[in-house]
């Protein structure tokens, strides 16, 4: 029925007083949002910000453990030159060797046992005569 006046609606357009026939109107009718579309554009705001902002934080704290691990085992070979004592040393800082600090900032402690890095949280939880680490602390044993 061309020139009989239409009214089109729609969940996203209106389209008023538009000829029946008339290509604005019938596009008009095609925008209608399916449940399929809803449903894949809701999973996108799921991945994007409850999946992949923790996966990248994983990622990069997994990262950050292994570069410390890494400078730990290098360090061995300083550590070899400083007498192991009670009370450990730090050898980052002022007074202490030339040595790159962790993954965090942090310095490397070492004592009797451990050349060890508070890790993530910047404390130190692992007691010096410990046998294995405590906590989020990372290091490696002396030999």
């Amino acid at each position: 029925m061309r020139g009989a006046k239409c009214e089109v609606r729609s969940a996203e357009c209106e389209v008023r007083g538009a000829e029946c026939g008339v290509r604005g109107a019938e596009e008009c009718v095609r925008k209608v949002v399916s449940g399929a579309r809803v449903v894949a554009t809701l999973v996108g705001v799921v991945l994007a910000t409850a999946v992949l902002p923790p996966a990248g934080a994983w990622w990069l704290n997994g990262r950050r453990v292994q570069r410390t691990l890494d400078r730990a085992t290098a360090i061995l070979a300083v550590v070899a030159q400083v007498p192991p004592g009670p009370l450990g040393a730090v050898i980052c800082g002022p007074g202490g060797l030339d040595v790159p600090t962790d993954a965090w900032g942090n310095c490397f402690l070492i004592n009797d046992t451990w050349v060890i890095s508070a890790g993530p949280n910047g404390a130190l939880e692992t007691p010096p005569d410990a046998l294995a680490l405590v906590g989020d602390d990372v290091g490696v044993r002396r030999p």
